[in-house]
């Protein structure tokens, strides 16, 4: 169980971390400007997000077994 946990943690930081060069990418080069506080806080919810899913999803195939 640990192992998954810590395998979900990673690719959750992972998709923080390209969301966040993503995001202040697209903000860059368009029209649209974001201030750095609300990219920075966008690509950690987002992160967070993915993180819950993730967990209630193996809590939920755990308890299946």
């Amino acid at each position: 169980m640990k192992k998954e946990q810590i395998a979900l943690l990673k690719q959750s930081l992972i998709f923080g971390v390209v969301f966040f060069i993503v995001f202040s990418l697209m903000s860059a080069f368009t029209s649209f400007k974001a201030a750095w506080f609300e990219i920075i806080v966008i690509s950690v919810v987002a992160a967070i997000f993915l993180y819950v899913m993730n967990y209630l999803a193996l809590q939920r195939t755990k308890n299946k077994d």
